[in-house]
């Protein structure tokens, strides 16, 4: 029953006016509140058969794309492509026994020729910069210099010093100094022959100790008069070679 159609019998029953205006806004209150909690609860109701609707009709697709063979098996996942090795030795061939790249050995190569140049090259009284004598190393090799003549020149530089008595000292240069003044060039040749009996140069004077305690007292300016004139002077009883690697010894290790 509507609310107009029960307001028409109350009037026509004779109830009182105030009583049927009463009734009135009170069910005018009442009605809409309970229908639109009806339309709420219908939409909640069509929402949830469209989803399920939904969720029948892709579950159903999804088994008719799927293929027989594939039931009950996991998916092969694609190999990976195999990128080609920058050494990869060309079809027919093989590689040499050392690798070159476009800049010279590969780094493995680099790595053993630094390590035999280090095991080589005298100690000295100080630290000793090796990763920077590294990047020298590198660049001198890549230019095209030959690692043997650098181990080499390192061996013989290491046989000067401890023929002056300097290894371990601090007049040993820095190995980066060392690369960087391309002084493996200067040792590429055997120090000079030096007689074994008395451990002195060919025309050292008979008077003069050996040449290291004469170089040592030279280079720090205490030269004996009973020993002659000092090295630089023309009248100097030494032999001129060895005046000459005195004086660039003494001007390396300034």
């Amino acid at each position: 029953m509507s609310v107009a159609t029960l307001i028409a019998d109350m009037v026509r029953a004779g109830v009182d006016p105030e009583i049927i205006g009463r009734t009135a806004a009170a069910l005018a209150e009442r009605e809409p509140v309970k229908i639109v909690d009806e339309q709420a609860e219908r939409r909640r109701a069509k929402d949830r058969e469209r989803k399920r609707l939904r969720n029948s009709a892709e579950s159903s697709e999804s088994a008719e794309q799927t293929p027989p063979s594939l039931e009950g098996s996991s998916p092969t996942p694609p190999s990976p492509k195999t990128l080609p090795s920058p050494h990869s030795p060309p079809k027919g061939g093989s590689l040499p026994p050392q690798i070159l790249t476009d800049c010279g050995p590969k780094k493995p190569a680099l790595a053993q020729a630094f390590d035999q140049f280090r095991s080589a090259y005298p100690r000295r009284d100080g630290s000793q910069d090796w990763p920077k004598a590294r990047e020298v190393f590198d660049r001198a090799v890549k230019s095209g210099v030959d690692v043997g003549m650098i181990v080499r020149g390192a061996e013989l530089y290491a046989a000067d010093c401890r023929r002056r008595g300097d290894e371990g000292g601090k007049f040993v240069k820095q190995a980066r100094t060392w690369l960087n003044g391309r002084l493996w060039e200067e040792y590429s040749e055997a120090p000079p022959a030096i007689d074994n009996a008395t451990e002195k140069p060919t025309g050292w004077p008979a008077r003069m100790p050996d040449p290291e305690t004469c170089f040592s007292a030279w280079r720090r300016g205490s030269w004996p008069p009973a020993w002659g004139f000092p090295p630089g002077d023309p009248d100097c009883p030494l032999p001129p070679a060895i005046v000459s690697d005195w004086q660039r010894r003494r001007d390396q290790a300034a």
